[in-house]
């Protein structure tokens, strides 16, 4: 009770101070007013002239006159709303716009009533000016006020230095003055022009290269990052510095996260992984995505898992016209669309719903009338569904075949299937399924009208089950860090990036074919484990250990993103490419072999499973060590303009 009286109270505090605080300006003006108009009388005439002038009642006319005219104009021109704490040249400026209007409704008013005779000449200029200087001396010596203090309070914070002396840079400072967590100590910054100069009272103190003697000689306890459009290569050079010195880095979000926010302390966050791994993303203009996506209904299976969600979130910005959602976890569906229809619950609809269901999609497609189904509903952690196959099969493989053919059966103009790189030679039974959905999806392209589009990549960072979140509990609970084998490497990207590339395959001319996100160079998880452990400021084997477990069942060292009989094709995006092959296609057939392995997989064994899908994958699937069932053909990377007639003779 006494908490909730204490909540209650609070805004009636404020609300008091702010009346307070606004009859303050408002007699501080007033005052100003009145007082312009005597000290000019003051300046124009003697002493003894001046106590009788000012009983003249032509004077006490002309004083409230302009009382009246000069209060309407301040208050017209919102001066009495400014914070004087942050008084500024705008500020100026519209105090000498109202007092110059104030000024011209005083004259106007007093010809009028003719009061201007018996005063003396020069007052007209005196007064506005007088008044300009009462009314600007007070807001800017309250500033100067509060900055004194705000440099006495300032000095219990944490110094820091500032890595950049950009406009990011400063407008952070500005902020930074306001707030007691950080004091601002020094900048470093490579520009030379800037080197020596001062930012709000702060040096630029050396470039990059001279951070760590900058830390020494400052003794900051935090680095603060604040070039959000530099590559990560900076940004990771300067995390080094840190670790080095045992201190704490803070960073801006990147620049395409800060579209239209404030750059305030509030933005301010730790270095995470995301932001120093890997390279750097390429993101073109999505003026064709929204030109291909806007107005249409779009079906995203699978919408509460880490892509699905991602996928859904960029396909509403990008104006489709209807989004449907459809998931068979209900909390998973329940988070996406309570996040969603925030922003646009007219254009979201959600579906509790099972995708091996023929009449479930049935009813679904015919009701909501999809036009670009995105295919994300999968299991995807390669021990559970190793432990559980008749599982794995069944939601991978027949969840696919059955979206597919309703798409066809609806006239889907695009269907775009979400694959993985454990597809390519897989050896575990998660990634077998894939490659079979994969060829499915290889099979029906055009049939119907209908394009198939099969996206392949690898892991995402910080997606649900992989290996980020696992770090990242295992040393918030003091570790120590479990790796599988120091050489196990895998190919890594943000998932906003990943999804981007899934969005443009999706609106790829023509439309079909299997595209290959450019995932960059493997990273060895070793790596990945070290720089987290060293981000959460511990030193590894010192403070925390990586302990390794050995590889679990179907696991490989690494994996590859091609077939060798797979052709790599450029596309007119640069981080994305067609793997072209010559997989002949027989969908009877092949439905056929599918028909046979769901009719007998209650009742197979473990190997009578993996042999069904050994088959199904045409030999791709081997268990680890076995060597590729047909003989590699070399890859090749086929330029776009030589590509073009390939791509069109695609069926």
């Amino acid at each position: 009770m006494g908490q909730q009286m204490l909540r209650q109270s609070r805004p009636r505090f404020w609300e008091r101070k702010r009346q307070l605080i606004r009859l303050f300006v408002f007699l501080h003006d007033s005052l100003w007013i009145i007082l312009s108009v005597v000290l000019a009388l003051a300046l124009r005439v003697e002493g003894s002239r001046l106590a009788a002038l000012l009983g003249n009642v032509h004077v006490v006319i002309y004083v409230g006159l302009a009382y009246f005219c000069q209060s309407a104009s301040l208050y017209v021109f919102g001066c009495y709303r400014g914070i004087w704490r942050f008084a500024s040249l705008p500020d100026l400026i519209r105090l000498t716009e109202a007092v110059g209007m104030g000024l011209l409704l005083t004259l106007g008013t007093a010809t009028f009533l003719d009061p201007l005779a018996t005063l003396p000449h020069g007052l007209l200029i005196l007064q506005p000016l007088l008044l300009l200087a009462g009314l600007g001396s007070g807001r800017l010596a309250y500033r100067i006020w509060k900055e004194r203090w705000a440099l006495i309070y300032r000095s219990s914070g944490r110094h820091a230095v500032v890595v950049g002396a950009g406009f990011a840079a400063e407008l952070l400072l500005r902020d930074l003055w306001d707030d007691r967590t950080y004091v601002p100590v020094a900048f470093v910054d490579d520009d030379p022009a800037k080197q020596g100069r001062t930012i709000h009272r702060v040096p630029v103190a050396g470039r990059l290269s001279d951070l760590e003697r900058v830390i020494e000689e400052s003794r900051a306890q935090v680095v603060i990052y604040a070039i959000p459009s530099a590559p990560r290569s900076v940004l990771h050079q300067i995390v080094q510095t840190c670790q080095k010195m045992r201190i704490p880095c803070q960073t801006l979000p990147r620049l395409s996260e800060l579209v239209n926010q404030r750059i305030t302390i509030d933005r301010l966050r730790p270095v995470s992984v995301e932001d120093v791994l890997g390279r750097e993303p390429v993101m073109i203009a999505t003026f064709h995505l929204q030109e291909f996506f806007h107005g249409k209904r779009v079906l995203v299976t699978g919408a509460g898992g880490s892509i699905g969600s991602e996928i859904s979130r960029q396909l509403l910005a990008l104006g489709v016209a209807r989004l449907i959602l459809l998931d068979h976890a209900e909390y998973n569906l329940y988070r996406i669309l309570t996040e969603l229809e925030g922003h646009a619950a007219s254009r979201v609809e959600g579906h509790l719903l099972d995708a091996c269901s023929r009449t479930g999609m049935d009813r679904l497609f015919a009701s909501s009338r999809p036009e670009i189904v995105f295919h994300a509903a999968a299991y995807k952690h390669v021990t559970l569904v190793e432990n559980n196959p008749i599982s794995g099969v069944l939601n991978n493989v027949l969840g696919t075949q059955v979206v597919a053919e309703t798409a066809i059966r609806h006239q889907v103009e695009r269907f775009v299937f979400v694959s993985t790189d454990k597809a390519v030679w897989p050896t575990n039974i998660m990634g077998a399924t894939k490659r079979v959905a994969e060829r499915i999806a290889l099979h029906l392209n055009g049939m119907g009208g209908t394009g198939f589009v099969t996206v392949r990549f690898g892991n995402v960072l910080d997606s649900v089950g992989s290996v980020v979140p696992r770090f990242r509990a295992q040393i918030q609970a003091g570790g120590p860090v479990t790796v599988t084998h120091p050489e196990v490497k895998r190919y890594f990207m943000t998932i906003q990036e990943a999804v981007h590339l899934v969005l443009e395959a999706g609106a790829s001319r023509p439309g079909g074919g299997t595209f290959v996100l450019d995932m960059g160079e493997p990273i060895l998880i070793r790596d990945l484990a070290a720089q987290m452990i060293e981000l959460s400021g511990y030193r590894l084997g010192e403070d925390m250990e990586i302990v390794y477990i050995g590889l679990r069942q179907g696991e490989k060292l690494s994996e590859q993103l091609f077939y060798e009989n797979e052709r790599r094709v450029a596309t007119e995006h640069p981080k994305l490419f067609l793997a072209q092959n010559d997989i002949p296609t027989d969908w009877p057939a092949f439905k056929h072999e599918l028909e046979r392995c769901f009719e007998r997989i209650q009742t197979s064994s473990r190997d009578e499973l993996v042999g069904e899908l050994v088959r199904l994958t045409h030999g791709d699937f081997r268990l680890p060590g076995e060597p590729p069932a047909r003989t590699p053909l070399r890859s090749t990377v086929i330029p776009l303009a030589a590509a073009r007639s390939l791509i069109a003779k695609d069926p």
